[in-house]
């Protein structure tokens, strides 16, 4: 029996979705945090890439970016899923994983934001 707040899973199984694979074209090792971003691709879904689930994580994704562990449970899939179907789409050119940032390219926060964070740490009431 289903709780009233569970979300009813689409009959077809991840490996139908996913032909059967399991691991991304690219093998690029996403993470649950790897970030998928649209791209405006004038070119159709390939044959392989036309599956249902292949639209619906199109459509989930939207014009934003959306996480691989987000997508996963916007579709109700498992990660994995999401990430062969990611993966696909990707390889297709219909999205994009935009490039981390480096530790080197992170900036320090200035001086004046960490006086504003203190300040305000210093005035909080804590009960």
């Amino acid at each position: 029996m289903r709780g009233s707040g569970t979300r009813r899973r689409d009959a077809v199984p991840g490996y139908v979705l996913t032909s059967g694979r399991s691991d991304t074209p690219s093998e690029l090792g996403w993470g649950l945090e790897t970030l998928l971003k649209p791209t405006c691709s004038p070119h159709p879904l390939p044959p392989d890439a036309g599956s249902r689930g292949h639209r619906q994580l199109l459509r989930e994704c939207g014009a934003g970016v959306t996480s691989v562990v987000e997508a996963a449970a916007q579709l109700g899939r498992p990660v994995s899923v999401a990430r062969v179907l990611a993966g696909d789409l990707v390889a297709s050119g219909h999205l994009t994983v935009p490039a981390p940032r480096r530790p080197e390219q992170n900036h320090e926060p200035s001086i004046e934001l960490l006086q504003e964070v203190l300040d305000g740490l210093r005035n909080k009431e804590f009960a």
